[in-house]
C-alpha cells in the first residue's frame, strides 16, 4: 500500500512538472498564427513566381 502511494505521488509530481512546461493556449495560438502567416507568404511567393514564369513564357511565344 505504501509503495502504491509513493508511486502515485511520484507519477503525479511528474505529470504536474510536465504540465508546467507546456505553452499556454495564447502561446499556442500565436505560434499557429505565425506558422499560418509563413505558409501564406510562401504561397504568395509561389504564385508570384508562377505568374512571372507565365509572363516570360508568353513573351517568348510572341
Amino acid at each position: 500500500m505504501r509503495t502504491t502511494a509513493i508511486t502515485t505521488i511520484l507519477l503525479l509530481s511528474a505529470f504536474l512538472a510536465a504540465g508546467c512546461e507546456q505553452d499556454s493556449p495564447a502561446e499556442n495560438a500565436a505560434e499557429a498564427i505565425d506558422e499560418a502567416a509563413d505558409e501564406m507568404q510562401d504561397s504568395a511567393e509561389n504564385i508570384r513566381d508562377g505568374v512571372e514564369d507565365a509572363a516570360e513564357e508568353l513573351d517568348n511565344t510572341q
